[in-house]
């Protein structure tokens, strides 16, 4: 008599994606998968962020046409209300294929499936920018909540080295927070993330090596939102997932001084 879409946490948000209207389905059937928006051919993790962050009907009606989201499936865990949890991974993509097929609907997509030639997937996603894949025994049941060696994520990471262009300070004590890194452009620069994962020991003497340094030459322009600009001549392996609209680093952590 009707659906909703929950997130993980089991917080109802059907209201914040009215586009995905999939009253069309069954009833009794439980359906596992990603809500995405894409952007130049891709998926978007600040597009969606954006979406999820809206309250205001207008808004969220406005934002369904003008950034339409997609619920792509994975899995089929309930069918005519009853759990099939712990059929085969190769059974229940099957009876997700099919129900799927009998009811399509523009914003209701299957997530690709490759069996073998996992190597060459995982480097396509990869040229894709994409966050990589999840290798699945096919014999696999569904586990709610747990993690297990059934369901392997492998994680496209890019690592990369980049320009310290200053830091954050921690609140009330003497050490770095995060660094801010960046690329030439010219003769400016452009700031593409704040940076953690630096050591303990090495924030507070970190913060008494760049302090006291000068200011960075034509720092980007945008607010400083407690940056302090410097201009330090040391570089740094950043590890981190590409956002392909903002040209930002998503989920950055520091992996080591260049020639240190």
């Amino acid at each position: 008599g009707g659906f909703r879409i929950q997130n993980r946490h089991l917080r109802p948000i059907t209201h914040q994606f009215p586009e995905l209207d999939f009253a069309h389905l069954p009833d009794g059937c439980a359906i596992d998968g990603e809500i995405i928006v894409f952007k130049d051919g891709g998926p978007s993790f600040n597009a969606l962020q954006r979406r999820s962050q809206l309250d205001a009907p207008s808004r969220i009606e406005l934002a369904s046409t003008a950034n339409p989201a997609t619920f792509v499936a994975f899995d089929l865990i309930y069918e005519s209300g009853g759990s099939i949890a712990d059929r085969p991974l190769s059974e229940r993509r099957a009876r997700l294929e099919r129900l799927i097929e009998s009811g399509p609907h523009d914003r209701l997509l299957l997530t690709d499936q490759i069996a073998g030639a996992g190597r060459a997937y995982f480097e396509a996603a990869r040229d894709r920018c994409l966050e990589g894949v999840i290798a699945k025994r096919l014999d696999s049941p569904y586990l709610e909540d747990k993690r297990t060696a059934y369901w392997t994520k492998i994680v496209a990471w890019r690592l990369e080295a980049f320009e310290v262009l200053g830091y954050v300070k921690e609140p009330h004590e003497a050490r770095v927070k995060s660094i801010v890194v960046g690329q030439r452009d010219g003769d400016g620069w452009i700031h593409v993330g704040r940076v953690g994962g630096l050591d303990d020991e090495e924030k507070p003497v970190l913060y008494e090596a760049l302090k006291d340094m000068p200011p960075l030459d034509s720092p980007p322009d945008r607010a400083a939102n407690g940056i302090v600009w410097r201009r330090t001549g040391l570089a740094c392996r950043i590890r981190y997932f590409p956002e392909t609209v903002t040209g930002g680093l998503r989920l950055p952590r520091f992996k080591g001084w260049l020639g240190r």
